[in-house]
């Protein structure tokens, strides 16, 4: 019987981590504030993102981080928190006012190995997110 080769693992082509803070009367200034660090991207209800777009239906405050080849999701979430704050009280706050998400956005042209590891997973867990994962495949999977 021959013997068989180890299986080949992708790994994704792009990886974007974000975290998320939604609300109806969310001010990204406090928001701000409140974690210590500034956004990639915040607007409040109501406003447009030009001016022919419909207006946001709920505030948003965005910390984005993208990544290309090669991929450490858990060093990306680890730097993703870098500096905003820990403190308990300012998570628990947030949770119970504000709707809290932490995305992956995985983009490949293959399938591929995507992993958190269990520290990572009960740090968004302690956070008080959602999280979700988005997957972009665009290609064929000949490899």
């Amino acid at each position: 019987m021959p013997e068989s080769s180890p299986s080949k693992i992708y790994f994704p082509d792009e990886v974007a981590v974000a975290l998320c803070v939604y609300g109806s009367d969310l001010d990204p200034i406090e928001v701000t504030k409140l974690l210590g660090v500034d956004p990639t991207h915040a607007h409040r209800r109501g406003e447009r993102k030009t001016l022919r777009s419909p207006p946001w239906d709920k505030g948003a405050w965005i910390r984005e981080l993208r990544c290309f080849e090669p991929i450490d999701p858990d060093g990306m979430f680890e730097e993703l928190l870098l500096d905003v704050s820990s403190e308990p009280a300012v998570w628990r706050s947030l949770a119970s006012r504000f709707q809290l998400r932490v995305d992956f956005a995985v983009h490949t042209d293959v399938g591929c190995t995507f992993v958190l590891s269990p520290n990572t997973v009960q740090r968004i867990a302690a956070l008080g997110a959602e999280f979700q994962i988005y997957i972009q495949a665009y290609g064929d999977n000949d490899a």
